[in-house]
């Protein structure tokens, strides 16, 4: 990660600390899901980074299974749609990613 973005050790926790990069700890290991990286670029994709902030849970898991579901309505996964950078598939995954935290037991 540190080589891919261009960061040190704590400019990668610190983004995935403040959401803009999607991320956990796995034991003594990070995980980072690759879908989330425009490796042409070295970057995290920008519409990922907006969204991830509109979901209400701070559970890298959980965010990457409603990043990786299919959703009927958006026709894709969320993550799919991100990645096309399409402004009207933002919109949608974006109202959706709101609704998101709301369905989450507490």
């Amino acid at each position: 990660m540190q080589q891919l973005l261009g960061l040190s050790g704590e400019g990668v926790r610190k983004r995935r600390d403040r959401k803009r990069l999607l991320g956990w700890r796995h034991g003594k290991q990070s995980v980072y899901p690759a879908f989330q990286f425009d490796l042409a670029g070295g970057r995290v994709w920008p519409a990922l980074e907006s969204l991830l902030p509109l979901l209400d849970t701070e559970s890298g898991p959980t965010q990457l299974r409603f990043l990786l579901s299919p959703d009927p309505e958006l026709g894709d996964t969320p993550a799919a749609l991100l990645c096309s950078s399409q402004a009207l598939a933002l919109e949608a995954v974006s109202s959706k990613a709101r609704q998101f935290g709301c369905q989450l037991a507490r």
